[in-house]
């Protein structure tokens, strides 16, 4: 059976979480912050696929959920 590990990503404040528990930011990836898909395609070159988006309704920003095979 495929096991995951999966990452979320807040769109205000640039940071990780990870099924582990573990959480930081991605300083190597601020440079595109104001352009998703660059983002998107740094964290797909790094194996992430994007797995859904919680819009956050008005008073919240969206948060990215990724996964990738865990080895």
């Amino acid at each position: 059976m495929q096991r995951w590990e999966y990452m979320t990503i807040s769109i205000r404040v640039l940071g990780w979480k990870d099924s582990l528990g573990r959480s930081g930011e991605l300083p190597e990836l601020r440079s595109n912050v104001g352009d998703p898909a660059g983002l998107l395609n740094e964290l797909g070159e790094q194996g992430w696929e994007l797995a859904g988006v919680d819009g956050g309704g008005t008073a919240s920003f969206p948060t990215l959920y990724l996964k990738r095979p865990r080895s």
